[in-house]
């Protein structure tokens, strides 16, 4: 399995840089969460400590530096009760597989939108995730939180960080070119968002 998605990401049309991880602490965490190593999410986690698709979307591997797919909670302070959190993104968005906290399509990847402050099914296994994120429409589903100069930006985060932008991109008086863009620690992007859905009653 890990070969073919290797060949997967070879033929992508944009950046995709792998984070190398232990193949040993690779197979006894997927043995914690009960996936299969021929699985697309065995493969990742065995192999990789995760993956960075355009500088945008990071996949969290097996567990090294600052999170991983075991201590994500643990380490961000983010309440994932219900779910298994597979992805990050710069702005703060996150990708999760849906472990009945929602009563409608478990299983399936969901997603975290910072610009709305709710969770929506992306109607993906994880495997079609993957798929999305090598081959997908990435521009156009993040059009209204990408800026012109968004891969300079990008750049210069390194990982367990996020771009903070301000006002919110929630905020009806963001204007995405204009707002200021501060890199931060992403659980400080995180543990706001969070905040201010349960505020707003999401």
């Amino acid at each position: 399995m890990w070969q073919k998605l290797l060949e997967l990401f070879e033929k992508a049309d944009r950046p995709i840089k792998i984070c190398e991880g232990d193949y040993t602490r690779g197979v006894n965490e997927i043995n914690e969460i009960g996936a299969s190593p021929e699985s697309v999410l065995g493969a990742v986690i065995v192999n990789s400590c995760g993956i960075v698709f355009d500088n945008w979307v990071f996949v969290i591997g097996q567990s090294s530096g600052n999170y991983g797919i075991l201590n994500f909670s643990e380490k961000m302070n983010y309440d994932s009760n219900g779910l298994l959190v597979v992805a990050t993104d710069i702005v703060g968005g996150v990708f999760a597989l849906n472990m009945g906290r929602f009563a409608e399509d478990q299983g399936m990847v969901w997603y975290f939108a910072p610009d709305t402050l709710e969770w929506e099914s992306l109607e993906m296994k994880y495997s079609e995730f993957i798929a999305w994120l090598t081959q997908g429409d990435l521009s156009g589903y993040y059009s209204s939180m990408k800026w012109t100069d968004w891969r300079k930006d990008a750049e210069s985060v390194n990982f367990g960080e996020g771009i903070l932008i301000y006002p919110y991109l929630w905020a009806k008086e963001c204007n995405i070119e204009t707002a200021s863009k501060t890199v931060v620690p992403l659980s400080e992007i995180l543990r706001m968002n969070d905040d201010f859905s349960k505020k707003f009653g999401y």
